[in-house]
């Protein structure tokens, strides 16, 4: 199914970690992830249960890349 996606989308497709801004902890159950984000998302694709390793993030939309968060991933090129 998701190289299906992938074919008719013609482009990559990103998924991070989901942390919302008042919890502490990821969010990896779809059912949980659906109950609290329905009205705010366009397209919800349910790939079951998730692992609990934060991703990385980094900011790229400004003159110099931004360490965001810290996870999986190793992030000192953009350091």
């Amino acid at each position: 199914v998701c190289q299906m996606l992938l074919k008719e989308l013609g482009e990559p497709l990103l998924t991070s970690t989901l942390i919302l801004p008042d919890q502490n902890e990821p969010l990896d159950d779809p059912y949980d992830i659906e109950q609290q984000l329905e009205k705010r998302i366009d397209v919800f694709i349910d790939g079951g249960l998730g692992i609990l390793n934060t991703t990385s993030i980094i900011d790229l939309s400004g003159d110099h890349p931004e360490v965001i968060r810290r996870g999986v991933g190793d992030v000192s090129a953009f350091e």
